[in-house]
């Protein structure tokens, strides 16, 4: 009776050591799991825009990639990029923060449009000026701006090209549109689309 109540112990003590140990393997495979996650960019490419926070003013972001459709409020994500943030103006935004942006996954080469589109304007305070900052990431690395600067939406309805990109094995070329390119489901109506 002794002897298989200490079987039964030995047992039992094997157990919670084989159960501890595989609880302490799966904790720091969690741990390790969590910290790249936190550490790695969303994407490789991100396009934000940023507008005056006191307008009750819906500005879209539009991004088309190569060999993709345009990501943009109406189709948010495609096959290279995904809108994160669709904001609304003061509708649903408890940030109170003027705010869209769009991230890549990937980096494929060719050109990549950035159009802006004035959707909708409650407050009635036309231009209104955007800013907008493209960055790199590179997972283990700080982000590398790639270019920065302002457009300004004059009239509601209208879209604008606001910059072109060139992917390539050299990096990232910048330039300036010369030509506008439609991004928004059907397009602008005529007349109402323009390069910066």
């Amino acid at each position: 009776m002794r002897q298989s109540a200490s079987i039964a112990y030995i047992d039992l003590l094997t157990l919670a050591l084989l159960g501890f140990v595989v609880f302490a393997v799966l904790l720091s495979q969690l741990k390790a799991e969590q910290t790249r996650t936190d550490d790695a960019p969303p994407g490789q490419l991100s396009v934000e825009i940023r507008w005056p926070d006191d307008l009750d003013t819906d500005v879209d972001l539009w991004l088309r990639t190569p060999g993709d459709r345009p990501v943009g409020y109406s189709r948010k994500n495609g096959t290279g990029a995904d809108l994160l943030r669709d904001d609304l103006g003061r509708a649903n935004d408890s940030l109170g923060l003027n705010y869209e942006n769009i991230f890549t996954r990937g980096l494929p080469d060719g050109e990549y449009v950035v159009n802006l589109h004035l959707y909708s304007d409650h407050t009635g305070r036309l231009p209104v000026p955007v800013l907008i900052q493209v960055s790199r990431y590179t997972a283990g690395s700080p982000r590398i701006s790639v270019w920065s600067g302002e457009a300004v939406l004059t009239r509601l309805g209208e879209e604008i090209t606001v910059l072109r990109l060139v992917v390539t094995d050299r990096g990232v070329e910048v330039s300036a549109p010369t030509y506008f390119s439609p991004l928004r489901s059907g397009g602008p109506a005529i007349g109402m689309g323009r390069a910066l």
